[in-house]
């Protein structure tokens, strides 16, 4: 009696150690795909479920909410062959956990890398000067392409956002030159710290310092006497011609 006692509480703790092992449950917007024997045997949906013991086993899990991805900076050639540095963020969705489980090994790895590889490509047939522009056009363009390839993998591509387009230093100080010294010009006369870097105003400064030094060199009496008067090839002429002229 004893000995069947214990044998049947065996059996009953080896139950309830199976059942706990095999039983699933898969939480909302989520899916788990499940292989028997080492073959796909079944997508799990949000619920209850029972696994065949030793038998089935769950390989995959996929959150079904959408996800955004932090797309690395990198560097883009402009048409006109400046270099920009651009980022942004991607956000997709699982629509299919069979495909996005056995169409490709990391389909966040590979859809980032087309990403990039289209961002290079769209900034690439426009000018620097178009590129804050055509963001939007961008963001559109690259969510198409992306969308294409990643669809045999089960996975929708929803938008694409830039974040930063980062021109190189010496472009930033040549488009802020202009604008501030406009803005100096305007504020009371002040004198502009980007102003030396027009060479405009400074051909002005140096005219403006000949000339004065020059009319300082001029005496008064200079100033009251009469000009002479020259004749063609520069020869002084005559007072009497002076005076019939």
């Amino acid at each position: 009696m004893t000995e069947g006692v214990i044998v049947v509480g065996v059996l009953v703790f080896l139950a309830i150690i199976i059942l706990a092992k095999t039983a699933v449950v898969v939480p909302q917007q989520a899916a788990y795909v499940v292989e028997r024997l080492g073959r796909y045997s079944a997508t799990l949906q949000a619920g209850f479920h029972v696994l065949t013991p030793f038998v089935d086993v769950i390989r995959y899990r996929h959150s079904l909410k959408e996800t955004a991805i932090d797309i690395p900076e990198q560097v883009c050639i402009t048409r006109d062959n400046v270099q920009v540095r651009v980022d942004g963020l991607l956000y997709l969705k699982v629509l299919d956990a069979e495909r996005a489980s056995y169409g490709i090994s990391n389909y966040t790895f590979a859809i980032a890398q087309l990403c990039q590889t289209t961002l290079r490509s769209e900034v690439g047939k426009i000018d620097l000067d178009k590129t804050f522009e055509e963001r939007a056009q961008i963001n559109l363009a690259v969510v198409s392409e992306v969308d294409k390839a990643s669809e045999p993998w089960g996975v929708k591509v929803l938008r694409y956002e830039i974040k930063n387009i980062t021109p190189p230093q010496d472009i930033l100080a040549a488009m802020e030159g202009p604008v501030s010294l406009t803005q100096c010009n305007e504020t009371q006369g002040a004198r502009c710290p980007q102003e030396s870097l027009c060479p405009v105003t400074d051909n002005w400064k140096r005219i403006n310092h000949v000339v004065r030094q020059a009319l300082s060199n001029i005496t008064l009496a200079e100033m009251a006497s009469p000009l002479p008067r020259f004749g063609f090839g520069g020869t002084r002429l005559p007072p009497a011609a002076v005076r019939g002229s």
